[in-house]
Parts: structure tokens; C-alpha cells; sequence
């Protein structure tokens, strides 16, 4: 009788670890399931918000620099070579100007 009541619990405990695992193993899978679709959703967002300002930037770029937000580095590139090449212009405006008027003689 006590040998057939351990035999009883062991398989209980067998069946309860097994259980146990295999309920583990699919919490585990739903949680990497669901941050691997957030993640493709956050990159897919990214991208599509990239493509909007690049189309925003190509339809009307007089827009993008009167209202101007961050919403990518594709943006702040955009904002730093406008700025650079703006200032580039204005060096060589006042190099030439400079040049113009110095006296020869």
C-alpha cells in the first residue's frame, strides 16, 4: 500500500513538474512573441515616419525650416546641412565683399 501511495505521488510530482514546464515554456514564447511584433511595430512606425518627412521635405521645403520639429535624425541631417550651407554662403559672401574691397594700391 505505502509503496503504491509513492508511486502515486512521485507521478503526481512528475506530472505537476512537466506541467509546470511546459506552462513556462509558453508564458515564455508569448513574451517573446509579443516584444519581438512591439519591436517590428516601433521599426515599421520609424520607417514610415521617415518616408513622411522626406516626402514633406521634397514637397515643401520652405515649410520644414519655418516649422521645424525633430522627429528623426533623417531631420536633424537635413536642419545641419541647410545650416551649413547657409553659412558657407554667407563666408564667402563677406570673403568676396572683403576681397572687392581691398585697395591694389
Amino acid at each position: 500500500m505505502t509503496q503504491r501511495f509513492l508511486s502515486f505521488v512521485q507521478g503526481l510530482c512528475y506530472v505537476n513538474v512537466t506541467t509546470h514546464f511546459i506552462f513556462s515554456i509558453t508564458i515564455t514564447t508569448t513574451i517573446i512573441i509579443t516584444t519581438i511584433t512591439i519591436i517590428i511595430i516601433i521599426i515599421i512606425i520609424i520607417i514610415v515616419n521617415i518616408i513622411l518627412n522626406i516626402i514633406k521635405i521634397v514637397v515643401n521645403p520652405l515649410s520644414t525650416m519655418t516649422c521645424f520639429h525633430i522627429y528623426s535624425a533623417y531631420y536633424l541631417v537635413i536642419y545641419i546641412a541647410s545650416e551649413t550651407h547657409v553659412g558657407i554662403e554667407i563666408v564667402k559672401t563677406v570673403a568676396f565683399n572683403l576681397l572687392i574691397s581691398i585697395d591694389p594700391s
